[in-house]
């Protein structure tokens, strides 16, 4: 029986899901790897930093939207990403 990956490596894989999609529609040479993710475990200081930092004022949705339908694409074209 396959074992369910701990929280680090849930982060990884969706990572690597990142790079994939990018990957896949032709972004790869336009995002020069930066793509990151974080692990959760840091300082409630650096997180609310970088939250702020990320999110701004909240008037902007900044791919809240885009993450979940770029994730069903890969789903569909390879389902065995999180292998």
């Amino acid at each position: 029986m396959k074992q369910s990956p701990g929280t680090e490596a849930k982060v990884r894989i969706d990572l690597a899901a990142a790079y994939r999609l990018s990957a896949q529609r032709g972004w790869d040479d336009t995002i020069y790897t930066h793509l990151s993710a974080a692990v959760p475990g840091v300082s409630a200081e650096i997180a609310a930093l970088t939250y702020r930092q990320w999110i701004g004022d909240g008037s902007q949705i900044d791919g809240d939207l885009e993450w979940p339908a770029l994730l069903r694409g890969l789903d569909q074209l390879s389902p065995d990403y999180r292998d």
